[in-house]
C-alpha cells in the first residue's frame, strides 16, 4: 500500500496532455475492473494526484488515459511519483510503553497488596483504585493508540502487572467468599466505559 500516487504532466504538451484519467485496481491481469478513482486534469496542471491514503492492497494498479486535452488522440506523461507509507515508530514505542506500564503497575500492585494485608478495610478502596486505573488506561487507548491490536497489548500488560498479582494475593488471603464478590464488582466494566479500542483485559 502507498500513501500517494501522482502523475506528472505539462501544459506545453498541448493535445498530448491527459484530460481525464481512470485508475483501476485488480488482483490479477485478467481481473482489473475495480474503479478506484477518476480524475479530470486541468489544462494548467503539472502534478496530478491519482490516489491517496490507500487502505487496501491491490496487486495491480492500472492507469488509463481516457481523454486528452483539445481532443488529442495520443498522449504524453512526464513521470510518476509514488509515496510509500509514513515510517512508524510504533514497534519501538509499543515496547517502551509496555515496559513503562508494567513497571508502574507492578509497583502499584505491590504497594496496594501490602496495604490490604495490613488492613482488610482497604479492600474496598483497592477496587476503586483498580477501576480508576483501568479507566485511565482505557481513555489513553481511545485517544492515542492506533488500533485495537495496540490497545490489546496495553491491556495485556495491565493484566499481567496489576490485576493478576492483586487477584492472586487477595484470593490467597483466606477470606475467599467476600473477596470473590468484590472481585466480580471490580472487574465488571460497564459498556459505556468501553471505547473503540477496548483494552481487552
Amino acid at each position: 500500500m502507498f500513501r500517494q500516487l501522482a502523475i506528472l504532466v505539462a501544459s506545453e504538451d498541448s493535445s498530448y496532455m491527459p484530460a481525464r484519467i481512470l485508475v483501476l485496481g485488480g488482483d490479477d491481469p485478467a481481473n482489473i475492473n475495480t474503479e478506484l478513482n477518476t480524475v479530470n486534469v486541468a489544462a494548467s496542471a503539472t502534478r496530478v494526484v491519482l490516489l491517496e491514503n490507500m487502505t487496501r492492497f491491490w496487486s495491480i494498479i492500472q492507469i488509463r488515459i481516457k481523454r486528452c486535452q483539445q481532443g488529442g488522440i495520443d498522449t504524453r506523461v512526464h513521470g510518476f511519483e509514488v509515496l510509500g507509507p509514513k515510517p512508524t515508530f510504533w514497534p519501538v514505542f509499543k515496547e517502551q510503553l509496555c515496559r513503562r506500564t508494567h513497571l508502574f503497575y507492578s509497583t502499584k500492585a505491590h504497594t496496594w497488596c501490602q496495604e490490604v494485608a495490613e488492613d482488610k478495610a482497604q479492600l474496598l478502596q483497592l477496587f476503586n483504585k483498580l477501576n480508576s486505573a483501568l479507566r485511565h488506561e482505557q481513555m489513553f487507548a481511545d485517544r492515542f493508540l492506533p488500533d485495537a491490536e495496540a490497545a490489546e497489548a496495553l491491556g495485556r500488560t495491565c493484566w499481567e502487572a496489576l490485576i493478576s498479582p492483586i487477584v492472586h494475593s487477595i484470593t490467597l488471603s483466606g477470606d475467599h467468599t467476600p473477596t470473590h464478590t468484590h472481585l466480580q464488582v471490580c472487574l465488571s466494566v460497564e459498556s459505556d466505559d468501553v471505547g473503540e479500542n477496548s483494552l481487552l483485559i
